[in-house]
């Protein structure tokens, strides 16, 4: 999770910086900050709807499979960043 995590952000800064800003003609450092904003936003969101289920879970008596499955879902996510296509 260490090494994705840290992975993500360099990709974000490269997707941002150099494909999406040379692409779109804005500068590096607004698509960079677009995509940080997109992420913190998909957080804020996700921690709500994540306190909804997981209450659910934890009633149920499922919560360490829910994490488990969650995080390993998560790694696959991470890990489809890396076949996206180029952009254009």
């Amino acid at each position: 999770m260490g090494i994705g995590g840290g992975a993500v952000n360099l990709i974000l800064d490269r997707l941002g910086g150099i494909i999406f800003a040379g692409q779109r003609g804005i500068s590096g450092d607004s698509a960079v900050a677009a995509l940080y904003f997109a992420g913190g936003l998909g957080l804020f969101i996700g921690m709500m709807i994540a306190r909804r289920v997981g209450y659910y879970f934890e009633f149920h008596g499922k919560t360490t499979g829910f994490i488990g499955w969650s995080l390993l879902f998560q790694g696959f996510l991470f890990a489809l960043i890396g076949l996206m296509l180029t952009c254009g």
